[in-house]
Protein backbone atom coordinates (compact mmCIF):
# COMPACT_ATOMS: atom_id res chain seq x y z
CA UNK A 1 0.00 0.00 0.00
CA UNK A 2 2.66 2.57 0.09
CA UNK A 3 4.21 4.99 -2.41
CA UNK A 4 7.16 4.29 -4.33
CA UNK A 5 9.29 7.02 -6.26
CA UNK A 6 12.29 6.35 -8.57
CA UNK A 7 14.76 8.48 -10.40
CA UNK A 8 14.87 6.30 -13.53
CA UNK A 9 12.67 3.90 -15.13
CA UNK A 10 11.44 -0.18 -14.87
CA UNK A 11 9.30 0.68 -11.70
CA UNK A 12 6.18 -0.72 -10.19
CA UNK A 13 3.73 -0.86 -6.98
CA UNK A 14 4.24 -4.40 -6.62
CA UNK A 15 7.09 -5.32 -8.95
CA UNK A 16 9.90 -3.55 -10.79
CA UNK A 17 11.14 -6.12 -13.50
CA UNK A 18 9.13 -9.56 -13.74
CA UNK A 19 10.93 -11.48 -15.89
CA UNK A 20 8.73 -15.47 -16.51
CA UNK A 21 6.96 -15.09 -13.36
CA UNK A 22 3.65 -15.44 -11.94
CA UNK A 23 2.05 -12.74 -10.76
CA UNK A 24 -1.54 -13.67 -9.25
CA UNK A 25 -4.43 -12.82 -6.77
CA UNK A 26 -2.77 -9.55 -5.67
CA UNK A 27 -2.88 -5.66 -5.87
CA UNK A 28 -1.40 -2.18 -5.06
CA UNK A 29 -2.50 0.93 -4.17
CA UNK A 30 -0.14 3.10 -3.76
CA UNK A 31 1.18 6.07 -5.84
CA UNK A 32 3.92 4.91 -8.21
CA UNK A 33 6.01 7.73 -9.53
CA UNK A 34 9.14 7.07 -11.85
CA UNK A 35 11.84 9.30 -13.65
CA UNK A 36 12.27 7.48 -17.07
CA UNK A 37 10.60 5.16 -18.78
CA UNK A 38 8.40 1.84 -18.29
CA UNK A 39 6.36 2.83 -15.05
CA UNK A 40 3.11 0.63 -14.26
CA UNK A 41 1.13 0.70 -10.99
CA UNK A 42 1.69 -2.98 -10.68
CA UNK A 43 4.50 -3.87 -12.46
CA UNK A 44 7.25 -1.60 -14.65
CA UNK A 45 8.07 -4.68 -17.07
CA UNK A 46 6.57 -7.23 -17.28
CA UNK A 47 8.31 -9.52 -19.94
CA UNK A 48 7.43 -13.30 -20.80
CA UNK A 49 5.43 -13.04 -17.37
CA UNK A 50 2.19 -13.71 -16.60
CA UNK A 51 -0.65 -12.02 -14.38
CA UNK A 52 -3.83 -12.91 -13.17
CA UNK A 53 -6.32 -11.46 -10.83
CA UNK A 54 -4.50 -8.23 -9.83
CA UNK A 55 -5.04 -4.47 -9.65
CA UNK A 56 -3.77 -1.51 -9.11
CA UNK A 57 -5.07 1.61 -7.84
CA UNK A 58 -2.50 4.02 -7.56
CA UNK A 59 -1.95 7.33 -9.38
CA UNK A 60 1.06 6.48 -11.75
CA UNK A 61 3.35 9.02 -13.62
CA UNK A 62 6.85 8.61 -15.25
CA UNK A 63 8.15 9.84 -18.61
CA UNK A 64 7.21 7.84 -21.65
CA UNK A 65 4.99 4.42 -21.79
CA UNK A 66 3.35 4.48 -18.38
CA UNK A 67 0.42 2.21 -17.68
CA UNK A 68 -2.20 1.83 -14.98
CA UNK A 69 -1.16 -1.92 -14.50
CA UNK A 70 2.20 -2.57 -16.41
CA UNK A 71 4.61 0.21 -18.38
CA UNK A 72 5.91 -2.45 -20.28
CA UNK A 73 4.40 -5.63 -21.22
CA UNK A 74 6.38 -8.23 -23.48
CA UNK A 75 5.33 -11.46 -24.77
CA UNK A 76 3.46 -11.81 -21.92
CA UNK A 77 0.16 -12.66 -20.63
CA UNK A 78 -2.82 -10.84 -18.53
CA UNK A 79 -5.58 -11.90 -17.02
CA UNK A 80 -8.80 -10.48 -14.94
CA UNK A 81 -6.89 -7.09 -14.09
CA UNK A 82 -8.13 -3.75 -13.15
CA UNK A 83 -6.61 -0.24 -12.99
CA UNK A 84 -8.14 2.36 -11.36
CA UNK A 85 -5.25 5.10 -10.93
CA UNK A 86 -4.71 8.46 -12.62
CA UNK A 87 -1.73 7.94 -15.56
CA UNK A 88 0.36 10.62 -16.73
CA UNK A 89 3.49 11.25 -18.74
CA UNK A 90 3.93 10.35 -22.48
CA UNK A 91 2.74 8.30 -24.57
CA UNK A 92 0.22 6.60 -21.76
CA UNK A 93 -2.43 3.92 -21.33
CA UNK A 94 -5.08 2.96 -19.13
CA UNK A 95 -3.97 -0.82 -18.54
CA UNK A 96 -0.23 -1.03 -20.51
CA UNK A 97 1.79 1.78 -21.53
CA UNK A 98 3.77 0.24 -24.22
CA UNK A 99 2.78 -3.50 -24.93
CA UNK A 100 4.21 -6.08 -27.67
CA UNK A 101 3.18 -9.25 -28.58
CA UNK A 102 1.20 -9.46 -25.16
CA UNK A 103 -2.22 -11.17 -24.66
CA UNK A 104 -4.71 -9.46 -22.35
CA UNK A 105 -8.49 -10.14 -21.92
CA UNK A 106 -11.12 -9.86 -19.16
CA UNK A 107 -9.62 -6.66 -17.86
CA UNK A 108 -10.82 -3.01 -17.39
CA UNK A 109 -9.76 -0.18 -16.67
CA UNK A 110 -11.63 3.05 -15.39
CA UNK A 111 -11.24 5.65 -18.28
CA UNK A 112 -12.12 8.77 -15.72
CA UNK A 113 -9.99 8.13 -12.96
CA UNK A 114 -7.44 6.87 -14.76
CA UNK A 115 -7.49 9.84 -17.27
CA UNK A 116 -7.29 7.37 -20.58
CA UNK A 117 -9.29 6.90 -22.88
CA UNK A 118 -7.14 3.99 -24.64
CA UNK A 119 -6.19 0.98 -23.14
CA UNK A 120 -2.49 0.91 -24.17
CA UNK A 121 -0.19 3.88 -24.95
CA UNK A 122 1.16 2.07 -28.12
CA UNK A 123 -0.02 -1.14 -29.20
CA UNK A 124 2.11 -4.03 -31.06
CA UNK A 125 0.04 -6.89 -29.91
CA UNK A 126 0.15 -8.36 -33.14
CA UNK A 127 -2.02 -11.79 -33.14
CA UNK A 128 -2.36 -11.72 -30.00
CA UNK A 129 -5.97 -12.15 -27.97
CA UNK A 130 -7.07 -8.32 -26.82
CA UNK A 131 -10.08 -8.18 -24.57
CA UNK A 132 -10.54 -5.61 -22.55
CA UNK A 133 -12.90 -2.71 -21.78
CA UNK A 134 -12.73 0.52 -20.30
CA UNK A 135 -15.85 2.14 -17.99
CA UNK A 136 -16.76 4.72 -16.36
CA UNK A 137 -16.60 4.91 -12.32
CA UNK A 138 -19.79 4.38 -11.62
CA UNK A 139 -20.00 1.21 -14.01
CA UNK A 140 -17.05 -0.08 -12.04
CA UNK A 141 -18.17 0.54 -8.04
CA UNK A 142 -20.65 -1.21 -6.09
CA UNK A 143 -22.93 -3.95 -7.13
CA UNK A 144 -23.11 -2.66 -10.99
CA UNK A 145 -19.73 -4.35 -11.44
CA UNK A 146 -20.80 -7.57 -10.97
CA UNK A 147 -23.02 -6.76 -14.13
CA UNK A 148 -20.22 -4.54 -16.40
CA UNK A 149 -17.35 -6.29 -15.39
CA UNK A 150 -19.27 -10.13 -15.62
CA UNK A 151 -16.06 -11.41 -17.52
CA UNK A 152 -14.63 -11.32 -13.81
CA UNK A 153 -15.34 -14.22 -11.57
CA UNK A 154 -17.91 -12.85 -8.71
CA UNK A 155 -17.72 -13.77 -6.05
CA UNK A 156 -15.61 -16.51 -5.83
CA UNK A 157 -12.78 -14.76 -6.89
CA UNK A 158 -13.68 -10.96 -7.03
CA UNK A 159 -16.35 -9.79 -4.52
CA UNK A 160 -18.61 -6.73 -5.36
CA UNK A 161 -18.07 -3.79 -2.64
CA UNK A 162 -21.17 -2.19 -1.97
CA UNK A 163 -22.29 0.45 0.60
CA UNK A 164 -23.80 -0.98 3.69
CA UNK A 165 -23.47 -4.66 2.37
CA UNK A 166 -21.02 -6.80 5.11
CA UNK A 167 -17.72 -8.00 3.68
CA UNK A 168 -15.95 -10.18 5.40
CA UNK A 169 -17.27 -8.60 8.84
CA UNK A 170 -16.63 -5.44 7.33
CA UNK A 171 -19.33 -2.66 6.53
CA UNK A 172 -18.08 -0.24 3.72
CA UNK A 173 -19.50 3.08 3.98
CA UNK A 174 -19.59 3.70 -0.11
CA UNK A 175 -19.77 2.02 -2.85
CA UNK A 176 -15.97 0.38 -4.10
CA UNK A 177 -13.88 -1.04 -7.01
CA UNK A 178 -14.25 -5.39 -6.50
CA UNK A 179 -11.49 -6.78 -4.04
CA UNK A 180 -10.12 -9.90 -4.29
CA UNK A 181 -12.13 -12.52 -2.58
CA UNK A 182 -8.53 -14.25 -0.78
CA UNK A 183 -7.05 -11.03 0.32
CA UNK A 184 -8.25 -9.37 3.87
CA UNK A 185 -10.51 -7.12 3.35
CA UNK A 186 -9.83 -4.88 5.78
CA UNK A 187 -6.67 -3.52 3.75
CA UNK A 188 -8.12 -3.43 0.41
CA UNK A 189 -10.86 -1.49 2.00
CA UNK A 190 -9.22 0.76 3.74
CA UNK A 191 -6.72 1.74 0.74
CA UNK A 192 -10.11 2.72 -1.15
CA UNK A 193 -10.81 4.73 1.83
CA UNK A 194 -14.37 3.31 2.42
CA UNK A 195 -14.07 0.53 5.22
CA UNK A 196 -16.39 0.75 8.15
CA UNK A 197 -15.79 -1.42 11.35
CA UNK A 198 -17.83 -4.35 12.27
CA UNK A 199 -20.66 -4.24 14.55
CA UNK A 200 -20.09 -3.78 17.75
CA UNK A 201 -21.76 -7.06 18.96
CA UNK A 202 -21.26 -9.18 15.86
CA UNK A 203 -23.95 -12.40 16.12
CA UNK A 204 -21.41 -15.61 17.05
CA UNK A 205 -24.00 -17.76 14.95
CA UNK A 206 -24.03 -15.74 12.42
CA UNK A 207 -20.33 -15.60 11.95
CA UNK A 208 -19.70 -19.43 12.24
CA UNK A 209 -22.29 -20.53 9.94
CA UNK A 210 -21.66 -17.80 7.31
CA UNK A 211 -18.41 -16.18 8.21
CA UNK A 212 -20.03 -12.96 8.57
CA UNK A 213 -21.44 -11.85 12.03
CA UNK A 214 -24.15 -9.41 9.45
CA UNK A 215 -25.75 -12.30 8.23
CA UNK A 216 -29.23 -12.36 8.60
Amino acid sequence: TGAVDGELGVIGGLVGFNSGGEITQCGASGDVVGGGDFIGGLVGDNFEGELHSVYAAGSVSGDSFIGGVGGLTASAEIADAIATGEVTGDTTGGLIGYNFGTGASRSYWDEEATAQQDAMGLDESGDSEIEITGLATAEMVGQTATETMSALDFPAEWQAVTEGEAVNGLTPDGDGYPILANIDATVQLDAQGIADQAPADPCFIATAAYDTPTAD
